[in-house]
């Protein structure tokens, strides 16, 4: 369970000038967990609030050249070892439907949360059900990774199975990215360094989650 009190402490001391987006949805959670806390009682499980739908999003780069996309290197080198090639966590209306993820492809370059509409079909997509707090718990670790570097490097433990190369502890891949930023809340597997593929299946075989 998160310290409430401690986390609006924390906020408190960011000066309002610096006050943003970021700040402002996190104080809006903060407030509904409140009410929740008030109206459900202390005893009670925030895994029996009511629930938001959040959901796992995967690109089928197999599926995007059937429907005329181009090529690129990293769908190249990541289809590989996995059919689908991109992973992002997709956060409930609560935080605007926003995104978050680590790519190569845009102008991030890394961990990064942006609007995507998911409107073509070649997404398939995974969803769950968690608690208020336990969304603000990934949207925090989220937060705690922003801006981090994509591990390159460590793409290419993909493009052989005998995984000679080792990825870095301070970047991350898309999959990567998702089962650290939902572990524990989501996902439970031992390991967060997987593939597209892995995570998918991995969803699949365990319909609860955590």
């Amino acid at each position: 369970m998160i310290n409430i009190e401690a986390l609006e402490a924390r906020l408190a001391t960011i000066p309002s000038s610096r006050r943003n987006d970021i700040y402002w949805d996190a104080m809006r959670c903060i407030d509904e967990i409140k009410h929740l806390r008030a109206e459900f009682g202390a005893s009670t499980r925030p895994g029996d609030w009511p629930t938001r739908t959040v959901k796992y999003r995967f690109f089928d780069y197999k599926r995007s050249l059937e429907l005329g996309r181009k090529r690129t290197f990293a769908g190249e080198l990541i289809k590989r070892r996995s059919a689908l090639t991109h992973s992002e966590f997709q956060f409930s209306s609560f935080f605007h439907d926003i995104s978050f993820s680590s790519t190569i492809e845009d102008a991030f370059k890394g961990c990064r949360f942006k609007m995507i509409y998911y409107t073509h079909a070649w997404w398939c997509t995974i969803e769950r059900q968690v608690s208020a707090e336990q969304e603000l718990a990934i949207w925090l670790k989220a937060h705690s990774i922003n801006g981090k570097k994509y591990d390159l490097w460590g793409l290419g433990s993909h493009a052989t199975p005998w995984r000679i190369i080792v990825p870095s502890r301070d970047r991350y891949w898309c999959s990567e990215n998702n089962t650290y930023i939902t572990k524990p809340v989501i996902y439970t597997g031992e390991k967060t360094e997987i593939t597209p593929d892995e995570l998918h299946a991995w969803l699949k075989n365990h319909p609860w989650g955590a």
